[in-house]
């Protein structure tokens, strides 16, 4: 579920990013949902049954967050580092 997570707030961050009208947004983060879910043989049910079970137990929910975050603080410091090198 974090990898999910932090995929997830990738590319909702990048269609924000964008600065694209909010129908081709929509639609945006649908194809990037769709194809985050698929390669997690997730489905869009999955994903939401689990969110909303996450929703139920927050201190479980919130150490799923403390993940996510930590792992793209991560990923952060991996692209700084390699714009560094450029």
């Amino acid at each position: 579920m974090v990898d999910i997570l932090k995929e997830v707030h990738y590319a909702e961050s990048k269609v924000n990013i964008d600065k694209i009208n909010t129908a081709q947004s929509k639609k945006r983060i649908e194809n990037y949902y769709s194809d985050i879910l698929a390669s997690y043989n997730y489905s869009e049910d999955d994903f939401y049954e689990s969110m909303d079970y996450y929703y139920q137990v927050p201190d479980t929910l919130n150490k799923i967050y403390t993940k996510v975050i930590e792992a793209m603080s991560k990923d952060q410091s991996i692209l700084r580092s390699k714009l560094e090198e450029d």
